[in-house]
This record gives structure tokens, C-alpha cells and sequence, in this order.
């Protein structure tokens, strides 16, 4: 089918994020395909719905959704037309992809539901991971992250069956969209507060971006910013928030550069005030594809950093507007912590309200610095310290006073410098005290808290074969069998590039 051919190539250029490149081949298939007419044929009309949808969904990207909306709509009409499923699918997608930028949550499960029916109904393997990876990525925006790992894993699941899915030429296509589905399973795992899970999560998607020369790894060092601004180390923050605009400036990749340089500027607020004026002004300038509610925080932590309280309870009402609008749990508390602290008369209704979100949300570290917060307001000292406890253990750093946000306000703990010699955090502990913990977690029936110990000694040290084996066994006693199966992959391949023969996985786990 003319134009066929470079469809295909345009949008294997978008999934990569290389947006100009897709959007040149898209005009030229449209070019090839020639203009509609009564007598054109179902099957040109079904290339064109699908050319009209792809580059819908490459202007989305790129922020430029005046541009994208008419082409949405036209493949839409082209889509319902050829009655192909394939180009419903396509343009169904787009249409998903139209209602998350203007905040329509129901449209756009409606729009990705039905998409993904006709994709089954076509098929279209890779048609169905992009949906499933994105019906993830809504999820996340919802709070909803366990529903998000299971859409995650049901797309990492078809991934691994594919044929080259495991090889390093990735003749099947599987690198760029195994990483998208890793990447937004970091973002699940980042927003259940399980950072060490997240950053592994992050820095396999990063790897396997990398292998694939695709600018798309901007989106984990994205992701690992996050990671470690929440974890409170702002200078590892700082530069991954850099590296991703960097990456993101050549592509013009909305997704990645609005909150990307929001983390920045929040990071930046106390080694370089000014540099974090800026970031945050070229932030405020730049169209977003997924809405502001992230940069209208990041203004508003700044606005009251300096002072501001006008402005910071400004920003602070206008991020529990939007984030409302959109569905977005974790942009309401977090704007409503603003706005308590910026606004000290109602604050202990407005914290209350955020730990109720967050309980539904099951984020354990948004959850302590809550806590924290209620504690603060009640002048409750012995809630207030056991709240900084608790987020120590979860892996959150006393650093995390020089980010622009709650923990910064209410600034250090009395006396701090003394607590952390004496209780330590877990990046410090001897690796051989975090593999008796891990163990004494998965003896005491607690696999799921073993996990990120194990994570941890594997990220120190790839090459340690019983962290690999203990992580398996923890995954493998808490059910997560999908993950078992990634992660015995790498074991496997840091084995072989040893010259060393892999354990097969039955005895790694005790099951044979």
C-alpha cells in the first residue's frame, strides 16, 4: 500500500522521540496517499485514519494541541469510515491522548477502553502495549498505581514473549516500548513510595533506551530526578533533571521538559537561587502536553521560600484547582500542604483532608511527610519525631531540607545531626547489616519489605550473585512472578558475562 512503508517508519521515529524526523514521514505518506475522495479505496482511507492519528499523536507530544486536535478528529472520521480496527484503534488512541491534555479522565479511559478492543480485535501486538502502557500512565496520574503494575505488567508480559525480545539488534521492535513500560512502572512504584524499586525500574528503562539510540531515555532521567528529589538528595537530582533537559530541548518533548525543569528549579532553591528562578520561569513559559498542576507547585514552593505568601497560597489554590480537575491525588495534597503552610488558619483541616488522600492512595513516604506536617501543627514533638523516624527508614535523606517543598518549611529536626550518627540512613549501611535485614524480612514472612534491600545491594554491586538470588526469592514469595522473570534475565546475563554458568531458576528459588 503506498505510503504504508513510511507510516510505519514515522511512527517507529515517534516511539523513539525523534518528533521531527515522524513528523517529515508523516507528511510524506500523506503525500503518497493523495487527498480523499468519494472513490477512494477502504484501504487508503485506512492508511491515511492511521497517518492522520500518528501525527496527532507526535504533535500531543510535543505540546502543540491546537495543531493536534483537527487531525485527531479527521483520523477519527477516516477511522469510522474504512470501519478498519486498526485505524480505529489509531485513532482512538489519539483521541485518548486529546481528552488527557484538556483533563477529561472519563473520555479518555472511555477513548483508550475502546481502543484497545479494536487492537485485540486487529491483532496489532504492538498496538495493544501502547495502550496497556498508557492506560498504565493514566493510572498513575489517578493515584490508582497497583492497578497501573498490573497494566504494566500484562505489557511486559506480551513483550517478553516476542521472539528477539532479549537480543541486543531488538529485530522485533521490542527495546522502545519495553522501556516505556518499565519507565511508568517506575512511576507506579515511585508513586507507592517505593523509591529503590522505582530507581531500578528507572534505570532499566534508561538502559534499554540507551541501547535503542532513542531520546526517549530523557523521560527516565526524568524519572530518576524525581527519585532522588523525593528520596532528598537535591545535587543526584539536579543533574538527572539536566541531562533530561538537555535531551528534551533537541526534541521539544513537552512530557519531559515541564516537569523536568519544575524538579529542577525545586532542587536548585538553596546551591543556586538564581539558576532556580530560572528553570522555573522557562517552566511556567513552556506548553504543557499533561497540564501544570506540577509547575504551578513548583511556583508556589518557591514563591514561599522567598517570602511570599501571597503568592505561594496564589499558586497553592490555583494547583488544587487543576489538579481537582484532573484526578490527580497526589497534586491535591501536595497542594494542600502548600497552601496549610503558606496559610497557617485551617491548616489542620486542609492536612487532614491530605492524609485521607493519601491513604487512598497507599504512598507510604507521602503518607510520613504528612504525618509530619499534622504533627508539627498539633505540636505534637513525640508524633514529630517519630514521623522523621519513619522517613529515615523508608530512605529519605535530612537533605531533603534543601528541596523546595514541606520538608524545607518546617526545615531540620532539632538536634539532627546527632540523630543521623546514631541512627544512620539505609545509603549508609554496611552491606552486610542490609543482607541480614533483608533475610530476616523474608524469614519473618515479609517479602515485599525484603525487596528493596535486595534491590539495593544488586544496584551496589551487579555482579552479586546471592542479592540476586535473594531478590528472586523475595519476589518469587511475594507472588510477583513477572518480575521474577525479568529479573532472573539479568542475573543470567551478568553470569554469562562473567563466564560463569547461571544457577538455574528452580534452584535459585528452593523449588527444585
Amino acid at each position: 500500500m503506498p505510503g504504508s512503508r513510511l507510516r510505519r517508519a514515522a511512527f517507529a521515529a515517534h516511539r523513539a522521540g525523534r518528533f521531527e524526523e515522524a513528523l517529515d514521514l508523516y507528511a510524506r505518506a500523506r503525500e503518497q496517499l493523495g487527498p480523499v475522495t468519494s472513490a477512494t479505496p477502504a484501504p487508503v482511507l485506512t492508511e491515511l485514519a492511521r497517518v492522520a492519528a500518528g501525527e496527532a499523536s507526535t504533535r500531543w507530544a510535543r505540546g502543540e494541541l491546537a495543531e493536534a486536535a483537527p487531525l485527531a478528529a479527521r483520523a477519527l472520521d477516516l477511522a469510522e469510515r474504512c470501519g478498519d480496527h486498526a485505524a480505529l484503534a489509531d485513532a482512538h488512541v489519539a483521541d485518548a491522548l486529546l481528552r488527557a491534555a484538556a483533563g477529561d479522565r472519563p473520555g479518555n479511559a472511555r477513548a483508550y477502553d475502546v481502543a484497545l478492543e479494536h487492537a485485540t480485535a486487529a491483532g496489532e501486538r504492538d498496538t495493544v502495549v501502547r495502550i496497556l502502557t498508557n492506560i498504565g500512565s493514566r493510572l498513575n496520574e489517578e493515584g490508582q498505581h497497583e492497578a497501573a503494575v498490573h497494566r504494566l505488567e500484562q505489557a511486559l508480559t506480551l513483550l517478553a514473549a516476542a521472539p528477539d525480545a532479549d537480543t541486543d539488534t531488538d529485530t522485533d521492535g521490542t527495546l522502545v516500548p519495553a522501556a516505556l513500560a518499565h519507565h511508568n512502572m517506575g512511576d507506579a512504584l515511585l508513586g507507592l513510595g517505593r523509591l529503590e524499586e522505582a530507581l531500578h525500574a528507572y534505570r532499566r528503562a534508561e538502559s534499554l533506551w540507551s541501547r535503542a539510540d532513542s531520546p526517549m531515555r530523557a523521560h527516565a532521567a526524568m524519572g530518576i530526578g524525581e527519585a532522588y528529589r523525593l528520596r532528598g538528595l537535591p545535587t543526584q537530582a539536579a543533574a538527572a533533571y539536566r541531562d533530561a533537559v538537555a535531551v528534551a530541548d533537541v526534541t521539544r518533548s513537552a512530557q519531559v521538559l515541564v516537569p523536568a525543569l519544575a524538579g529542577l528549579s525545586r532542587t536548585l532553591v538553596e546551591d543556586d537561587p538564581p539558576a532556580a528562578r530560572e528553570a522555573l520561569s522557562r517552566c511556567l513559559r513552556t506548553p504543557a502536553a499533561l497540564g501544570d498542576v506540577g509547575a504551578r507547585l513548583a511556583a508556589g514552593w518557591l514563591a514561599l521560600d522567598a517570602g511570599d505568601t501571597a503568592a505561594a497560597v496564589r499558586h497553592a489554590r490555583d494547583a488544587e484547582d487543576e489538579a481537582g480537575r484532573r484526578r490527580d491525588p497526589a497534586g491535591q495534597v501536595e497542594a494542600l500542604q502548600l497552601h496549610a503552610l503558606a496559610e497557617p488558619a485551617g491548616a489542620a483541616a486542609r492536612l487532614a483532608e491530605a492524609a485521607a488522600l493519601w491513604d487512598g492512595v497507599g504512598n507510604s513516604i507521602g503518607a510520613g511527610v504528612n504525618a509530619l506536617l499534622l504533627a508539627r501543627v498539633r505540636r505534637d514533638r513525640d508524633g514529630e519525631r517519630d514521623a522523621r523516624r519513619w522517613l529515615r527508614a523508608l530512605g529519605v535523606s535530612d537533605a531533603a531540607t534543601r528541596v523546595a517543598g514541606p520538608l524545607r518549611v518546617l526545615g531540620p529536626e532539632p538536634s539532627a545531626e546527632v540523630q543521623v550518627r546514631v541512627l544512620g540512613r539505609l545509603a549508609v549501611l554496611r552491606d552486610g547489616v542490609r543482607r541480614a535485614l533483608a533475610q530476616a524480612l523474608l524469614d519473618d514472612g515479609r517479602p515485599a519489605a525484603a525487596v528493596p534491600w535486595h534491590l539495593g545491594l544488586v544496584a551496589v554491586d551487579p555482579y552479586d550473585e546471592p542479592a540476586h538470588s535473594g531478590l528472586l526469592r523475595a519476589l518469587h514469595a511475594d507472588r510477583r512472578h513477572g518480575q521474577v522473570r525479568r529479573h532472573y534475565a539479568d542475573y543470567r546475563a551478568a553470569m554469562l558475562e562473567l563466564g560463569k554458568t547461571p544457577v538455574p531458576l528452580y534452584d535459585l528459588l528452593g523449588t527444585g
